[in-house]
C-alpha cells in the first residue's frame, strides 16, 4: 500500500478520536488518481476521516457543492 503524507494524517487523526468539524472533500484531478487512491486505500483513509470522496468532475472547482451537501 503507498503511503500519502495526506491519508497518514487521516489516520492518525481517526486513531486519536479526532473528529473533523467542517465539510471535507477529496476532489481527484483525474479518473486514474481517483482509481489509485482507492486501490491504496488512501480514499478508505479520508472516508474514515470523514471525507467525501468525490468522481472527477468540474462541480467542486466551480464552488457547485454547496448548501444541501453531505
Amino acid at each position: 500500500m503507498y503511503r500519502s503524507r495526506a491519508a497518514s494524517i487521516a489516520r492518525q487523526a481517526v486513531k486519536a478520536g479526532i473528529t473533523i468539524k467542517s465539510k471535507f472533500l477529496v476532489t481527484p484531478g483525474s479518473e486514474q488518481i481517483r482509481a489509485t487512491i482507492a486501490r491504496d486505500g488512501q480514499a478508505e483513509a479520508f472516508e474514515n476521516a470523514g471525507a467525501s470522496v468525490l468522481a472527477n468532475a468540474c462541480g467542486p472547482c466551480i464552488g457547485q457543492v454547496g448548501v444541501g451537501f453531505g
